[in-house]
């Protein structure tokens, strides 16, 4: 794919504009209504977030939001970021694979170089798949990865090697651009580097799959200062700016791609995924416009007025110019609301009289909860899950199972895009384990299990209750059980907790065992409380 120009405009025709559905996400919603931006002109409103505290000319009315489009994306981002657990390997018995690597293989493994403990590798694949988590910095990353997902409509993940380590580089959307034959991706960076005539770089990062191996080039351009016409540079200043020995690699017997794209409700017409606020524009401006317009009624209306007669008008007058004596112009007779506590009745006993209009059926409230609804039932996003639709019906402590049919339609949505970001994050592990495995040949490739927990948070107490009846039923391993009942302790505390719960069990009475293991019904001669002999099951034997 050769590059000749990169801008926005670019990004656009590839991508369409998500700038726009950013600006919704973080409050920026006034420059995309005719009606806010015609008022902000006029003096009417004001928007702080762009214009900061400036007063208007007529009023001081803000343009006011209810920011719908951050709650729709904000609630599968909080299921999905809740449910991902932590990422183990499917091949934990391949200990001896540490054994079998050299010093020099397990470089990538953090840990000290003193013999000490901390320098032991005692599980080569899982102590790789920990370190490339905490290189990525993973569990910190989830939310935003899914918020972006869902603001962008898509988003790009890549495995990069540098100072030998390995990461994966979660990327907006805009830098992605597949090729026409599905053959390959290019990724495009406009760095934050110039050159000595002011000119920036765009790397272009690009993978193909050729004759059954993987190439990967790194090229970089020069970008006009008033244009978008990109130049070539030569390899060798590319090495030395990009930091990079070599800018091609090939990756023998990889047919697929390094580089994963995640698309947010893909089409066939549509391959690159929409935002989730994709035809929610006019609805959430008009729930601003609404709010909007209320504030000014309010502003204009809601304040009392006051009428006075001429005779109090030129008192007040008079004591504002002995107050300003010397000063001229409009200042020196600014009426000071104060002086109104010094004035006298007129010949009929009225001063002032107090002219206030009927406030409480200003603004329409009910309009706006009838389009948040429409907004939530296109984004599958449950009513229960935004609290100012919310009818109060509900105030005692709900079970996980009554919260999960209250939330429905987002666990149905979350769930779906779970199961689509651990493949994604699967895809990518896999890809970075490609990379471990050049420098030790002892780390298997492989897809990582990925530990899932419940997306809705239930009491400690309900939770463990169902841990402790899997046990019982034997539908799930000591371990596990350990684990679950435990879900911030370490491996390492989950196998001693394990030990020792085994250890417990083992120092039962040798002697008792003989007779099988002592119960309540054993100590009283297997007779009930009125004396009568018992069977085995403890009901009354007959005869």
């Amino acid at each position: 794919m050769e590059w000749s120009k990169f801008d926005k405009q670019t990004i656009i025709n590839t991508h369409g504009d998500m700038y726009m559905y950013r600006d919704f996400y973080f409050y920026r919603h006034a420059k995309h209504s005719p009606r806010a931006k015609n008022l902000i002109d006029n003096g009417e409103i004001i928007d702080i977030l762009t214009q900061g505290h400036k007063e208007a000319r007529n009023v001081r009315t803000p343009y006011l939001m209810i920011n719908i489009s951050r709650i729709i994306c904000d609630v599968p981002a909080y299921f999905i970021s809740g449910a991902v657990g932590s990422i183990e390997s499917n091949h934990k018995d391949r200990v001896a694979t540490a054994q079998a690597s050299t010093e020099e293989e397990t470089q990538m493994l953090e840990g000290t170089q003193d013999g000490s403990y901390n320098e032991a590798v005692d599980d080569l694949q899982q102590e790789t798949i920990n370190q490339i988590v905490r290189n990525s910095k993973l569990k910190r990353k989830h939310k935003q990865i899914i918020v972006q997902h869902q603001m962008d409509g898509g988003i790009v993940g890549v495995p990069v090697k540098r100072n030998g380590q390995i990461s994966i580089q979660f990327k907006e959307r805009n830098v992605y651009y597949p090729h026409d034959d599905d053959m390959g991706a290019d990724l495009v960076y406009e760095l934050d580097i110039k050159d000595e005539n002011g000119q920036d770089y765009v790397q272009v990062y690009t993978e193909r799959q050729e004759n059954g191996v993987l190439k990967t080039y790194n090229r970089l351009y020069t970008r006009a200062i008033s244009g978008s016409d990109l130049e070539q540079v030569d390899d060798d200043t590319a090495k030395d700016i990009l930091k990079m020995d070599q800018l091609e690699r090939e990756y023998i017997g990889r047919h697929r791609p390094f580089i994963d794209y995640w698309a947010n409700n893909p089409t066939l017409s549509t391959p690159l995924g929409t935002s989730a606020l994709f035809g929610q524009e006019g609805k959430q401006e008009e729930i601003n416009w609404t709010l909007t317009r209320a504030g000014i009624t309010l502003e204009r209306n809601g304040r009392p007025r006051i009428s006075i007669t001429s005779e109090t008008w030129d008192r007040l007058e008079d004591l504002a110019k002995e107050r300003v004596d010397g000063v001229e112009g409009q200042g020196a007779t600014k009426i000071d609301h104060r002086d109104l506590e010094l004035i006298e009745m007129d010949e009929n006993g009225n001063s002032i009289k107090t002219h206030q209009i009927d406030i409480s059926q200003i603004g329409d409230f009910k309009h706006i909860k009838d389009i948040v609804s429409a907004m939530l039932a296109e984004t599958s996003t449950s009513l229960e899950a935004v609290e100012m639709m919310r009818d109060g019906s509900t105030s005692s402590a709900q079970s996980g199972v009554a919260k999960f049919y209250d939330l429905l339609s987002s666990i149905i949505k979350a769930q779906h895009l779970l199961d689509e970001y651990i493949d994604f994050l699967q895809n990518l592990m896999e890809s970075a384990l490609w990379l471990a495995n050049e420098d030790n040949a002892n780390v298997i490739i492989e897809r990582p299990d990925i530990t899932v927990r419940d997306m809705i948070p239930v009491p400690k107490a309900e939770r463990d209750e169902g841990t402790v009846k899997k046990r019982d039923a034997k539908a799930q391993s000591l371990k596990q059980t350990v684990r679950e009942l435990h879900p911030n302790k370490s491996d390492a505390w989950v196998d001693e907790e394990v030990l020792e719960i085994q250890s417990e069990a083992n120092n039962a009475d040798t002697m008792a065992m003989s007779r099988g293991q002592q119960t309540v019904q054993g100590f009283f001669n297997n007779r009930d409380i009125d004396g009568a002999p018992l069977n085995e099951d403890g009901s009354r034997r007959e005869g």
